[in-house]
């Protein structure tokens, strides 16, 4: 796998957990990253499972559904590199989250 895309998918993962105050569901995060076609499902599999054994993400499980919540080390590692992740990609992150929150947050 190439490294410098495995990052950067690594990176959207925890800019999209960042933008909400709720876990999102292995589905949510697989519907944006697979709809755009950044990667496949497997990939984004193996970079899940890679934030969680890193400790970026804990990984929970409500009613058969698996979900990621960021952790402390992995706010701070977005905030350090966000800048990493196009402008082009953020908004559409941002874009793609609002659908989970709402314009207001609610």
């Amino acid at each position: 796998m190439n490294t410098e895309a495995t990052t950067l998918y690594k990176l959207m993962v925890l800019y999209m957990l960042s933008k909400v105050n709720f876990p999102l569901s292995n589905s949510q995060i697989a519907d944006f990253m697979l709809d755009k076609q950044y990667t496949t499902y497997f990939t984004l599999q193996e970079v899940l499972s890679s934030l969680a054994d890193d400790g970026f993400v804990n990984v929970l499980t409500y009613r058969s559904s698996t979900q990621y919540r960021l952790t402390s080390s992995g706010k701070d590692t977005i905030s350090f590199f966000s800048n990493k992740i196009s402008n082009a990609i953020r908004e559409e992150i941002v874009t793609s989250t609002t659908v989970y929150v709402g314009k207001d947050g609610n």
